[in-house]
């Protein structure tokens, strides 16, 4: 498809917004492109057509969305953009998920008020049902031909003038005809040996009643050769309800006609393949069997003696009760000329009551000169059973999920496909807010920063590397708290598709003991560390002070060791009160306070204390977090910590509190020496503390909090312009 013109002028600016509206929500696909082929603008119906959000294919390149084969396709057109030339042709177009969707794209250039070409725009038509139903005409088209040219029987096309329209060679070859030219001068109603036959008179028939005939006649080919045929006329009925066309049918039964033994012959032949058929096979007239094969007889249990004596009600009685009003409503419905499936199922019952499962295929036979049911019989019994097998492990399955205290969960590329009740507890969800979940919906359930590294992990799964199946991670329950899971994933057959089985248990109080135990065996160790180091330090100190005293000569040096030893009694003092002052921190519930108005109080307190520090406040955020009144001292501990090792002579702080990733940021930094890259992590390593016990309370006081703590340089990059220390709290529950 290539119909070209010129392109029309653009809008003026004063219609840019009814025009926006307008692709915004029109049915058709629409797309504008830069010089580049990059995307500008695409509307939702285009982005829903290839499944993506608008914003995720504006910015790509038009190719990255099309095969090199249809790339080519695209090049050639966009040439002709260049040259100011619109056209209309079709594209295959690859969706998110790598299929191929055929459109109907309608693209024209567009230009500047300086006529230099930037960019073309086209509305896109989904044309996939369109593509499937002309395939499917012309495979109708192409399976009609074929029968008809090929078929065994003579077929003949007439008019309702009586004129021949088509005719397949076999009944050319019957008629005596060499081609189809020929035929076409033949009318029915005017040739010499059919308008005054009994084949021309059952076609009047089909025209006005509108009804099949089947008939029997004699005819003499244009060689002279005598034929007797046997043959059927079938109306074709148009939408106005008049017929168009009459189909005849016919073949040449002259050999039957002439020699009843080859009519035998045929019928012992039907009869040694029917006895030697592995499948049933019965005939039934006048609504009783006439004839069972051996097989059909073996399968029920009686010889073929016994069934072919049997009366009407119990032959009728070897069908199972439940479904012989279904064999009945297919038996009026094959009398009636209405399509009956092929097969059809349904069960018979022994003679030791068995019940056994049948697969049925029956058409019309010319029987002994009568017409007659042939029903082909295939016996499904123990297809039957593994189908019933695999529905009670299903539901076995099933009930075993719901009855599970662990979490379980069956996803799909189309979201979740199963859920037992457990899980939904977990998540405080219920059932059906689950399974109206997409996959990108269910995804969301992980915590965000669990998310990348599940990711990675089935990625990695699904290239064959070896993955461990069990997980740690957080899932996000509805009022928006995390829970803990240790899950155990495994790829499953459900529901005839592939999918990935999940079992989750909660380890949320575990993980709380684990925390709890980690923070008591760092409390012990830092209780060892000062009793070892500091303490030790000082005695050491207090001990070679008062030698020296011992010694002194004049009361100036007595003094001056008097007061060493002062000083290192209140270190040593000062060092324990910290120490007790978050003693039972743990112990101590959580409740709600204001970040905003703690840090104020701090800063507040520090500046009376402290003197030339010059404390710069950015509060975006009055922060509400979950804390306790241990807050104060995270918060004095780290800005006491700026002040502290600051060697400047104008010393400045600077704080900013705003939100970030679901909960509160706080900066909080200083123009001292800064901290080197090799120490940033040291200082909260219990193994290596240099001194002192404030930053070591400050992260395990915002691990309780559910936070964390980072060291940055103030000046990326450059560590001696001061430190930066990151403080993030966690938004509370709803």
């Amino acid at each position: 498809m290539n119909n070209e013109s010129k392109s029309p002028s653009l809008p003026e600016n004063t219609s840019i917004r009814w025009y926006q509206a307008l692709v915004d929500n029109m049915n058709e696909g629409f797309g504008i492109i830069d010089e580049t082929e990059v995307f500008t603008y695409v509307n939702k119906r285009f982005g829903d057509l290839l499944g993506y959000e608008p914003d995720e294919m504006i910015g790509r390149s038009i190719f990255s969305f099309l095969d090199e084969s249809q790339a080519e396709v695209l090049r050639s057109t966009l040439e002709k953009r260049r040259d100011g030339i619109s056209s209309q042709y079709e594209l295959r177009w690859t969706t998110r998920r790598g299929t191929n969707i055929p459109t109907l794209v309608s693209g024209a250039p567009l230009f500047d008020k300086d006529n230099n070409h930037i960019g073309s725009f086209a509305a896109i038509t989904d044309i996939s049902e369109l593509k499937e139903n002309q395939e499917r005409i012309r495979t109708s088209r192409e399976i009609y031909r074929t029968l008809f040219e090929e078929s065994p029987i003579g077929i003949i096309r007439l008019n309702a003038n009586g004129d021949i329209l088509d005719a397949n060679k076999t009944a050319l070859d019957l008629l005596g005809y060499e081609s189809v030219e020929n035929r076409l001068e033949i009318n029915i109603n005017e040739h010499p040996k059919l308008k005054d036959s009994e084949i021309n008179r059952q076609y009047q028939r089909a025209l006005t009643e509108k009804e099949s005939f089947i008939g029997r006649t004699e005819y003499k080919t244009t060689g002279g050769k005598n034929l007797y045929v046997r043959y059927k006329l079938h109306p074709i009925i148009d939408e106005s309800g008049g017929v168009s066309e009459i189909l005849a049918a016919f073949d040449d039964i002259s050999a039957l006609r002439s020699s009843d033994l080859a009519l035998r012959a045929s019928e012992e032949k039907y009869r040694t393949l029917a006895e030697s058929s592995l499948q049933g096979l019965s005939i039934i007239q006048d609504d009783r069997y006439v004839y069972v094969n051996r097989a059909f007889a073996n399968m029920l249990g009686y010889s073929v003696e016994e069934i072919l004596d049997m009366t009407k009600e119990k032959q009728w009685g070897l069908i199972h009760p439940d479904d012989q009003e279904y064999l009945l409503k297919l038996s009026e419905d094959r009398k009636a000329g209405k399509a009956v499936p092929q097969p059809y199922q349904y069960r018979f019952v022994t003679r030791d009551g068995e019940i056994r499962w049948v697969e049925a295929f029956s058409g019309y036979i010319d029987y002994e000169g009568k017409s007659a049911l042939q029903v082909l019989i295939i016996d499904i019994t123990e297809r039957k059973k593994a189908q019933e097998a695999v529905r009670e492990s299903e539901q076995k399955y099933k009930t075993l999920a719901e009855q599970s205290i662990q979490g379980i969960t069956v996803l799909k590329d189309d979201g979740i496909a199963y859920a037992n009740k457990t899980f939904a507890e977990m998540v405080g969800y219920s059932l059906e807010e689950l399974y109206d979940r997409s996959l990108e919906e269910a995804w969301e359930l992980i915590h965000p920063d669990d998310r990348e590294l599940l990711r990675q992990r089935i990625e990695a799964r699904s290239e064959g590397k070896e993955v461990g199946h069990r997980s740690e991670y957080r899932l996000v329950r509805k009022d928006g708290k995390t829970i803990w899971v240790e899950s155990f994933a495994s790829r499953i057959d459900y529901e005839g598709s592939t999918a990935v089985q999940t079992v989750h248990v909660d380890i949320t109080e575990r993980r709380e003991a684990e925390k709890q135990s980690r923070t008591a065996k760092d409390r012990a160790n830092l209780y060892l560390d000062i009793l070892s180091h500091d303490v030790r330090n000082m005695l050491q100190v207090i001990m070679n002070s008062a030698t020296l005293l011992r010694d002194a000569d004049d009361q100036r040096t007595r003094d001056s060791f008097l007061q060493v030893i002062d000083e290192s009694v209140q270190r040593c003092s000062r060092l324990i009160e910290e120490v007790r002052a978050s003693e039972d921190f743990v112990l101590v519930p959580l409740q709600k306070r204001s970040l905003k108005s703690a840090l104020q109080a701090c800063i507040s307190g520090l500046a009376k204390s402290m003197h030339q520090v010059d404390f710069h406040l950015s509060l975006e955020e009055d922060a509400l977090v979950l804390a306790d009144v241990f807050l104060e001292l995270l918060l004095t501990n780290i800005l006491a910590n700026a002040v502290e090792h600051n060697t400047n002579d104008e010393k400045i702080v600077w704080a900013s509190l705003k939100e970030s990733n679901g909960g509160y940021l706080l900066s909080i930094a200083d123009n001292g020496p800064g901290i080197k890259d090799s120490r940033k992590d040291e200082l909260f390593n219990m193994a290596r503390r240099f001194g002192g016990v404030g930053l070591h309370q400050a992260n395990q006081i915002i691990e309780k909090y559910g936070g964390r703590i980072a060291i940055h340089d103030r000046v990326q990059g450059d560590h001696s312009q001061g430190a930066e220390f990151r403080i993030w709290f966690p938004k509370p529950a709803r």
